[in-house]
Parts: structure tokens; C-alpha cells; sequence
């Protein structure tokens, strides 16, 4: 059968099954499309193709004539022919699908991935009644703005506040021996009020909740879900006691299956408590901030409201202080809210260049398929079946898009997971939910059915005979808009680049930060001493303690501060220097002191600048010696000697202040934070004052999991009250640095997203012009004209798009000064060193991306070119 008679029989086939109208449109395409396959394919494998889109169109059709797809006749007309024509023109031209499918499906993964973690982080309420009811107080005190302890004549305060529905205290975890029938295991216990299930409006899965008698009366615990699977799943444990370090705890609840408890900025990198206990306050104890207060409000009453009630309660003597509420979901996201925020902006900059170099190659392509489009108008197909095609074509990139890119960021959002759940609130949560399907859908549908349809329409709108009687030339306007685009790429690009630069600079500068101690092998822990009899001393215990447990294997040194360094906030106490007590008055300056056995310093790996730490005579004669730092040195001193001079410290809890002797300086210890200026400070020994909870400071090689074992099984031998809060100072430090190491690691691979995709559109749009420009090309070499001119010609117009994006990008970086600045440390935001890496780096990236093509127009054949046309 001849391709005239395979044609004809096809054609009439299709008429008689659709129908005049319609048929004569459809088989109008079937011609040009056996023609097609026919000189491609040869005539035999056409005619089995004809053959099996004829059978398979059979039913549809006569189900179509009979009115059983009502309504849906003019989609008949993308039938599978398109879908097939659809997949081969993407794996003709797999330059430009691949660079429109991997760069939407990279601003699809980017999106997703940063909106699931904004949106389970910042926006999804706790898992609470009411959240929004929910608050934590903080206090304004002399020595910490924003303190989150309070004292239990506080609370007892506090509560008693009008707007306050209720209040209950939390402390913090500790670990205690859990002993069963195999042994002993260690648990985490947290103390709690006995109305924190109603501030968060929890109620417990099995058993009830403490009842205020609860504290004074029995011992009564309540069991984390997990805790309790791990014990058994035994609903019959409700009502049974288990034991607890040396005292048994009768079970009462079990709280529901996910249940978790937040507590605010200060308190992540906590563990998460097996057990909860009822814990007692002393209401009138004004001394020791011990205490985090969360409440819940009244319906319809503010935190302004509150707050103002809350500054009517009494100084604690002459000491003023304001309070705050804070709602909990606010302060919990406190510290990460800023990152978040910048990566949203980062994010939306590489979505607008994903968006803006897909929609350049879509309508690079468009204009390369104009004769294409006229051809179809020019044969029958009218604007409907132009348009459906588009649609369809649209719709195959959208769909390839999204699937890779919600493929992309589930494993983006999976390895952040692994990472940094532990650092960042509520980032185990998030998923890739409908929303960030529904989300990722929209944006490649918008951008590719935008785009994809501007060709159609233009095709449809426009005579053929104009189209294909000009050439197909392409419009300046059409060039100039597909620049434009460009161009935007590399301005957003510039940005991201230079965010990356600052925030992976202050990643430095925090690692860098000096420290005033060697963290590496240097681990701590609270560790609370037994209760002491009347007359006796709390050192002691800690002196001995030490002392043992470094003899230990394993165990290289053993000492104990009064707070940990980097993450406890000390109290700020006045200090004073001169002879006398009344000559000092003058000399009043404000210091961190703290409370340290002899060999603090040593375990830590501090450096004395001038004399010594405490003699062990010093330390149990109780003689009146101070180690102090060289902020502090040169505060009250100078550049005098400070060694041998005395200062005048404060006696802790009660009595007139008194003279110590300087025996030593020290480098300046960061002590609370990284980003903080380290403040003056003073140690004294432990022997001065009744501090029954220390940070043990031990330095040792041994594995975490081995090393705590170690120590909770000794804590247990000594009689230690309990042992809690174990951590590295390697973890503690990770944990500082989180933040901005989020950040700068989210921000740097979006802009690696943002340069692959201004590379593929540089590459694109001088490839398209190119291709264009083959027959001016041609012609010019044709007549003698140098290839090497014709490449540098090429070359020239990149690097000026580059210059002018780049110039455009620097103008824009410097209006989200602020948003950088939020998050940088130690650089300016204004760096020019790295102003100018990332101007080089994107000249070098334009360059490259215009040579490949530039260098191929230079190799255009003139004969071939010319013969062709």
C-alpha cells in the first residue's frame, strides 16, 4: 500500500467514525503525522502504528457518536496521537524539556521543603487545647533581661494574678535509677506542678492527673506513653508502684500516645522526660529562682492585661523587677523564627529564578516552534485544538516537574530531619503534606501553563501565511523580553550567593569565637548532693565526689563549677577594690561570679595570664582568695598588676561584703553564649558558699553512652540526690551555632538551585540565538569573516547581561541588608571581599555558559547553512 493510499484509507476511516467537522480536523492532523512517521520510520512501521490508534480509537468514538461522552467532544481532539507526538517532541528537543523539568522541579523541591519546615515549625499550633492561652513568664531581673525562672514566693505571686485561669511550675529533668526485676536502668524524670495538665489543657490517656494533695501527701507519678510501652503496655501498672532512685512511686497516669512538653527557647536541648512527678514549692522562698511558670489565661484576656496586673506584685526587697508573658508557641520558636524568616525570603528568590528561567526556555521555545504552530493553522487546526495541545504539552512538563520535585524535597527535608531535629523545635513534625503537594502542583502548573500557552496563542492570533512567508523571524521584543528574564535570574542569583557568603562566614566566626577553654573531650552534668546534717557543709561532698570519680579508668579529670559555662546565666554581683570596704564604695563594678573547686580552671584548659588557682589549704581553710579574668583585671586595675590586690565581693545570701585577695587571672571564659561579649568575671571557691547543685566538668575519652554510665552508676555509689542534664560541650556548641549553620547550609544549596538554573538559561537563550542567527552567521563567514570575532561577539553581549544583572542583584542584596544582618556574625553585611568572590564567580559562570554556544556559532559550516536554506 502506497503512503498516498495508507493516508486516504486513514482519512476516511477517521471521517466516517467522528463525524464531518470534527473528523476532517482530526484527520487533517493524521495526515501530516503519517507523513511524518513515514519518512522517519518507513512505510511498514507506519502502517502498523496507523492500524493500532485506529483499533484503539474505535470505542471511544462510536461511544462519542452515541452521546455517552456528552459534553466532552472537544476534548476528543487530545487523544492519545498528541500524547505520543507530546513524549516524542520532549525526546527530540531533550535540551529544553530537561532544563524546564529540572528547573521547576529544583524551585519545587526548594519550596516544599522550607514551607513544610515554616509551617510545622512557626504556624502549626502546639498540641494543646487552645495554645494561644497558653504562656510563659519571664522576669526582668538586675543580673538577666528575660529571665524564665522564678522564685517560689513568685509563683505564689503569680498565681494569684486576676486573668490567670491557672499556673503550675516546671524544674528541670533529672535522671534517676529506675530499679526492676533485671537491674537498674536510668529514666528521666521532670518535676511538675500539680495544675500543668490544666494549664495545657492535657488530659492523660489512662489513670488521672495529680491532684494538689499529690504533692505533700503520697508519692504519685504519671508515665510518658513510650515509657510505658517500654514497661509493658500493662494497663493493670495503673495503681502499682515502681521504684525510683531509693523511693517507690505509685503510678497514676499515663499520658497520651505523642505527648511532648514545651518550655521555650531555654530550655531545648533538654531530654525528654520518662516520668513526671509532682514537685513541692516552698512559696515562701524569695532566694533561689528555681522555677519555670507556665499559664494558662482567662478567655478573653490579653497578655498586655496580664502584664499589667503582674507589675503590681511587690519588689523582692529593694530589687525591681518586671514581668513578661510571652505566649508559649512564640517563645518556643524564638530562636529559630529569624533563620526561618530568611529562608523564606532565600526560598522565594529561588523560586522567582526557577519560575523565570522555565518560563525563558518555554518561550525560547515557543518562538523556535512558530513555523511549527502557522504549519498546523495553516493545515485546519483551529485555535481550540492549538490550544489543547499547548495545554497538554503544558501539563506533561508540570507533571514531570512536580514529581521530581516533591521526589527531590522529601529527601531534602528527610536528611534536614536527621540533622537537626534535635536543634530546631518541632522539626521532627514536619512532612510533606496535601498543602505542599497542592502547593508544588500550582506553581508548575502556573509557570508551564503561562508560558506554554503564550506560543498558541500568538499561533492562533497570527495569520500562517505571515509566519511562514517572513521565515518564521523572530520579533526584537520577544528577544528582549527573553534577556529580561535572564538578566532577573542572575540579580536573584547575586543575592543568594552573597547571603551564602555572609552566613557561612559567621559560621566560621562562631566556630572561631575564643572560647577561654579547651570543649573538645570536656563533658558535663548537674549533679545535686545529698542533704547535709545540721552543722555540716555541701563542699564536701563535691570535693570527695570529684576526687573518686576521677580515679576511675577511663576518667582523665573530674571538677565542678557552680554554673555551666556557655549556657547558664549567672548572677551579675557587685565588686569592689581599696583597702577598706568604705574606700571601695568608689570603685563599684558588676561581675559574673561564680563558685569552682581548686582544679576548675585546669579541667577546663584555661589559661592563667598572671598567678594561680586556689591551694587546697586555701580552698578548706575557707581563706579569702578570688581568681578573676582579664576583662575584670583591667576594669578595677588597669595595666597595674592585678595579682596580690584585694577586691571586696559579696557574701553569698546575707552580710556586709568582703575583702579577697587576688590570686590569680585568667583568660576571659565565654559564659553565657557566643554572640555576647564575655562580662568581667570573679571565682571564688565552693567552700564559700551552701551550693548544693554543681556542674560536674569531667574530660574524658571514652565514649558518650560509656562515660554516662560510668557516672550515673558512681553518682548512685556516692549518694548523689540525682545526676541530670548530661551533655558534651562539642554538642553544646553545635547547638549555638545550629541556627545560623540551618541557615547558611539551606541558603547555599538554594543557591546552587539558583545558579544552576541562571547557567542553564544563559546557556539557553545564546543557544536559541544562535540558531537564529545561523543563516546571518553563515553568510558572514561565508564573505570572510573571522569565526574568532563572531565568538568573542558572543562573549561580549553575555558578560555585559551578566555585568548589568550583577549590578542589579548588589542593589537588591543591599536592601535585604537587614535581613542578612539578622543572622550574620562577626562580618559586615556590606563585605566587599566577598562582594567581590561572588562577582567573579558569576562573570566566570556567564562566560562559560555563552562560550559553548559562542564557540559553535564560530564553527558554523557557511556551505552547509546556505545549501540547507
Amino acid at each position: 500500500m502506497s503512503d498516498v493510499e495508507l493516508r486516504s484509507r486513514t482519512a476516511r476511516i477517521v471521517r466516517r467514525l467522528l463525524g464531518p467537522g470534527l473528523g476532517d480536523r482530526v484527520a487533517t492532523d493524521v495526515d501530516a503525522e503519517i507523513d511524518e512517521r513515514t519518512r522517519r520510520d518507513g512505510r511498514a512501521r507506519t502502517t502498523v502504528w496507523a492500524t493500532r490508534q485506529l483499533a484503539g480509537s474505535i470505542a471511544p468514538a462510536v461511544a462519542w457518536r452515541m452521546g455517552r461522552l456528552a459534553g466532552t467532544a472537544g476534548r476528543w481532539t487530545v487523544p492519545a496521537i498528541d500524547l505520543r507526538g507530546v513524549a516524542r517532541r520532549a525526546r527530540r528537543d531533550a535540551l529544553t524539556t530537561g532544563g524546564v523539568v529540572v528547573t521547576l522541579g529544583l524551585g519545587v523541591a526548594a519550596a516544599t521543603t522550607v514551607l513544610a519546615i515554616v509551617s510545622q515549625v512557626l504556624l502549626e499550633p502546639l498540641p494543646y487545647d487552645r495554645p494561644d492561652r497558653i504562656a510563659l513568664v519571664r522576669a526582668d531581673r538586675p543580673e538577666a533581661a528575660g529571665h524564665p525562672l522564678v522564685t517560689g514566693a513568685e509563683y505564689a505571686a503569680i498565681r494569684g494574678v486576676r486573668g490567670i485561669a491557672a499556673a503550675a511550675v516546671v524544674v528541670a529533668p533529672q535522671h534517676l535509677a529506675l530499679g526492676t526485676p533485671e537491674g537498674s536502668s536510668s529514666v528521666v524524670v521532670t518535676g511538675v506542678g500539680p495544675d500543668l495538665l490544666r494549664v495545657l489543657g492535657v488530659s492523660p490517656a489512662m489513670g488521672r492527673g495529680f491532684q494538689p494533695e499529690d504533692v505533700d501527701a503520697v508519692d504519685v507519678a504519671i508515665l510518658q506513653h513510650a515509657f510505658w510501652e517500654e514497661l509493658g503496655s500493662d494497663p493493670a501498672l495503673i495503681g502499682r508502684a515502681i521504684r525510683l532512685g531509693d523511693r517507690p512511686y505509685t503510678v497514676v497516669g499515663v499520658m497520651p500516645q505523642g505527648f511532648e512538653l514545651f518550655l521555650g527557647r531555654d530550655a531545648r536541648g533538654g531530654e525528654e522526660a520518662d516520668v513526671f512527678l509532682p514537685v513541692p514549692v516552698n512559696l515562701e522562698n524569695r532566694l533561689n529562682a528555681a522555677f519555670r511558670t507556665l499559664v494558662r489565661l482567662d478567655d478573653g484576656v490579653s497578655l498586655s492585661f496580664v502584664e499589667d496586673r503582674l507589675s503590681a506584685i511587690p519588689p523582692e526587697g529593694d530589687e525591681v523587677r518586671r514581668y513578661h508573658l510571652l505566649a508559649l508557641q512564640d517563645d518556643v520558636v524564638a530562636g529559630v523564627r529569624p533563620a526561618l524568616l530568611a529562608l523564606l525570603a532565600a526560598v522565594a528568590l529561588v523560586v522567582a529564578v526557577a519560575g523565570l528561567n522555565a518560563a525563558g526556555l518555554l518561550v525560547a521555545r515557543g518562538e523556535a516552534r512558530r513555523r511549527e504552530w502557522a504549519m498546523r493553522a495553516a493545515l485546519g487546526a483551529g485555535r481550540p485544538r492549538l490550544l489543547a495541545l499547548s495545554l497538554v504539552e503544558s501539563a506533561f512538563l508540570a507533571a514531570s516537574a512536580t514529581g521530581l520535585g516533591l521526589g527531590l524535597g522529601w529527601v531534602a527535608l528527610n536528611g534536614l530531619l536527621r540533622q537537626f531535629s534535635l536543634e530546631v523545635p518541632r522539626l521532627a513534625e514536619a512532612s510533606l503534606d496535601g498543602k505542599a503537594v497542592v502547593l508544588a502542583t500550582l506553581f508548575a502548573a502556573i509557570v508551564a501553563g503561562a508560558f506554554g500557552l503564550v506560543p498558541a496563542i500568538r499561533a492562533a492570533a497570527t495569520p500562517p501565511q505571515q509566519v511562514l512567508g517572513a521565515g518564521g523571524l523572530r520579533s526584537a521584543s520577544s528577544r528582549g523580553g527573553r534577556r529580561g528574564l535572564v538578566l532577573l535570574q542572575v540579580a536573584l542569583t547575586f543575592v543568594l550567593l552573597a547571603g551564602t557568603g555572609l552566613l557561612g562566614r559567621s559560621v566560621g566566626a562562631l566556630e572561631e569565637v575564643p572560647l577561654g577553654f579547651r570543649p573538645e573531650g570536656l563533658f558535663t552534668a548537674k549533679v545535686a548532693a545529698p542533704f547535709p546534717d545540721d552543722g555540716e557543709e555541701w563542699w564536701p561532698f563535691f570535693h570527695s565526689f570529684a576526687g573518686a570519680l576521677e580515679a576511675r579508668p577511663g576518667i582523665d579529670a573530674v571538677s565542678a563549677v557552680s554554673r555551666t559555662p556557655l549556657v547558664e546565666q549567672s548572677d551579675l554581683d557587685i565588686v569592689r577594690f581599696g583597702s577598706t570596704f568604705d574606700e571601695a564604695q568608689a570603685g563599684a563594678h558588676r561581675a559574673d561570679l561564680r563558685w569552682i573547686l581548686p582544679n576548675s580552671m585546669d579541667v577546663m584548659g584555661s589559661r592563667f595570664i598572671e598567678g594561680r588557682t586556689f591551694t587546697d589549704d586555701e580552698f578548706r581553710s575557707g581563706a579569702p582568695v578570688v581568681v578573676i579574668d582579664s576583662a575584670m583585671a583591667h576594669a578595677l586595675f588597669g595595666e597595674v598588676a592585678a595579682v596580690g590586690r584585694d577586691v571586696h565581693l559579696p557574701r553569698r545570701f546575707a552580710g556586709e561584703p568582703e575583702a579577697a585577695r587576688v590570686v590569680g587571672v585568667v583568660a576571659s571564659i565565654r559564659l553565657s553564649g557566643l554572640r555576647e561579649a564575655p562580662r568581667p568575671q570573679a571565682f571564688r571557691p565552693v567552700s564559700h558558699t551552701p551550693w548544693g547543685v554543681m556542674t560536674l566538668l569531667v574530660r574524658s575519652s571514652l565514649p558518650p553512652d560509656e562515660l554516662w554510665s560510668l557516672v550515673r552508676r558512681f553518682s548512685d555509689e556516692q549518694g548523689a540526690r540525682n545526676l541530670y542534664a548530661q551533655t558534651s560541650f562539642e554538642r553544646t556548641l553545635s547547638g549555638l551555632t545550629s541556627g545560623t549553620t540551618v541557615a547558611a547550609l539551606t541558603v547555599a544549596a538554594l543557591a546552587l538551585i539558583a545558579t544552576l538554573a541562571s547557567a542553564l538559561g544563559l546557556y539557553s537563550l545564546f543557544s536559541f540565538e544562535v540558531a537564529c542567527r545561523r543563516r546571518e552567521i553563515g553568510v558572514r563567514l561565508a564573505i570572510g569573516a573571522d569565526p574568532g570575532r563572531i565568538v568573542r561577539e558572543q562573549l561580549a553581549g553575555g558578560l555585559r547581561l551578566g555585568t548589568v544583572g550583577i549590578a542589579a542583584g548588589a542593589g537588591v542584596a543591599l536592601l535585604l541588608e537587614a535581613v542578612v544582618d539578622a543572622r550574620s556574625f562577626g562580618v559586615d553585611p556590606i563585605d566587599l571581599g566577598i562582594a567581590a568572590t561572588v562577582v567573579v564567580s558569576l562573570l566566570g559562570l556567564v562566560a562559560t555558559a555563552v562560550w559553548l554556544p559562542a564557540r559553535r556559532a564560530g564553527g558554523v559550516d557557511p556551505v552547509d547553512v546556505l545549501s540547507s536554506d
